[in-house]
């Protein structure tokens, strides 16, 4: 008799990625010994997908709700011709996000996620009606660049790479530097390093040319992400170049759980008198962190050590006293251990609290003001964590103080309208309507991402104020 209402839903989905032809492709295609042409760019035979694709990401998802509404003679005893309802439905999720690869460059499986919403509405008079609905998201393999891991900071432990093969072997050679200068200049060591090594010692006895510096570096990678970037030196004869083969930025995960509460309030205090009400809660807290990013920064941090590297400076080209430890430290420790710190708390960069308000009055019929209607809404988020401060640990590396979040203010903000609308002819009825969109409230930048310091280094521009009229002909 319409009591209970039931959905179930299945839906299948395949994608099948495919990427850009290799290098060994290339070569094989097109005969050319490298990807680039003489003045360093990418020949446009290169730019071409390969002619195999990766496996088909595949999902099955389902989809199921329930609603229960009370016999209205169950509760005919209150008083108010109340309505009761209750609801339940869970919701998966499968997305297809086209080719994201771990550090290691292994395929990412899609991201997927679980939403549960169970709840229950008041309706009173068939004027107010309150709906209260308390929810749960889990979402697995979520790339990590809005929750705290950018993959500019993921990149770097390949880039560290990259950046220590070009400061100590391809520079110095191009600019004509001895091995034996260049390694004199890098035993002086780095003073900023505790792991500087003393006068007149030499950790790395074993590397004796830059042939050897070179093949000591690209063994701190594992093997199969050395083979996977393929890392080479190509002498044009006036000069060497450090090629390797073009990869995608590296991809960050984490799982994530969203819980939260939500009430819509909706009211007719009058026949000609419309509001709503909505008020919400939610927090997010992150598990399973950046997993295949660890394991490789820790390999990595093993290798670094046993290299004899740490505590060298990098650069006899620049003749900078930085070295390999201390901006190692900075690009790939710092940034990770920053972000497994937040692992098992609230995810500050979303607002725990926001709210909106909906308000219209259309004048009743027998009035001067027949056809005219007013309203206005109003928006406001709570305020959000930015950053932290930070401190070095025992360890020796920069944490971040999550005990005192540096915040950006809460935001306020609102709109208006007025309409009027009258019959044209019988059969056509004009409406026009004047919004005024953010006609009130805050209208500052927002701040976006603090430093350590509490200085705000990037801004949000705020939604413009925006006039506009809307003409409606309904027939």
């Amino acid at each position: 008799n319409g009591h209970l209402v039931t959905l179930f839903g299945w839906r299948s989905d395949e994608s099948t990625d495919t990427d850009n032809i290799t290098t060994t492709e290339f070569e094989s295609l097109t005969g050319y010994d490298n990807q680039r042409d003489d003045a360093g760019i990418y020949r446009d035979e290169f730019i071409r997908l390969s002619d195999t694709s990766l496996d088909p990401a595949k999902g099955n998802t389902f989809s199921q709700s329930l609603v229960l509404h009370i016999p209205e003679d169950w509760t005919a005893f209150l008083p108010g011709n109340v309505r009761l309802s209750g609801h339940f439905s869970e919701s998966e999720n499968f997305s297809p996000s086209g080719i994201r690869r771990t550090v290691y460059g292994d395929a990412l499986p899609p991201p997927t996620g679980v939403t549960e919403e169970i709840g229950f509405t008041v309706d009173v008079n068939r004027r107010f009606s309150a709906r209260f609905n308390w929810f749960t998201t889990s979402s697995e393999k979520k790339s990590t660049n809005d929750i705290g891991l950018r993959s500019a900071d993921v990149r770097q432990t390949i880039e560290r790479i990259t950046f220590a093969l070009d400061r100590t072997v391809v520079r110095p050679i191009n600019e004509g530097f001895t091995f034996e200068d260049a390694k004199a200049f890098w035993l002086l060591g780095d003073p900023q390093s505790a792991s500087r090594p003393a006068p007149g010692v030499d950790p790395i006895p074993n590397i004796n040319s830059y042939e050897d510096m070179f093949e000591t570096i690209l063994n701190i990678l594992p093997p199969e992400v050395r083979a996977y970037h393929d890392f080479r030196l190509v002498d044009q004869g006036s000069a060497v170049r450090l090629e390797r083969e073009p990869r995608d930025s590296p991809i960050a995960t984490s799982d994530l759980v969203t819980e939260g509460f939500e009430i819509d309030l909706v009211a007719n205090p009058t026949d000609n008198w419309r509001l709503q009400l909505n008020v919400g809660k939610a927090e997010a807290i992150t598990s399973n962190g950046a997993p295949e990013q660890k394991r490789l920064v820790d390999y990595m941090n093993a290798q670094w050590a046993d290299s004899g590297l740490f505590g060298l400076r990098d650069s006899i080209t620049f003749g900078a006293a930085a070295g390999h430890e201390r901006r190692w430290n900075a690009r790939a420790n710092a940034p990770l251990n920053a972000f497994l710190t937040k692992e098992g708390t609230t995810v500050p960069e979303l607002r725990k609290w926001r709210a909106n308000l909906i308000t219209n009055y259309q004048f009743s019929g027998d009035t001067v003001l027949k056809g005219w209607s007013v309203g206005g809404a109003a928006r406001w988020l709570d305020k959000i964590t930015i950053g932290f401060p930070t401190f070095v640990n025992q360890q020796g590396s920069i944490t971040p103080d999550l005990s005192s979040p540096i915040n950006a203010p809460d935001i306020l903000n609102g709109d208006l309208w007025i309409s009027h609308q009258r019959k044209l002819t019988d059969k056509i009825n004009w409406k026009i309507q004047l919004n005024v969109r953010n006609a009130f409230g805050d209208d500052d930048d927002i701040p976006v991402a603090a430093d350590a310091d509490g200085t705000i280094s990037v801004y949000r521009i705020p939604n413009e104020q925006l006039w506009f009229v809307t003409n409606t002909f309904s027939f």
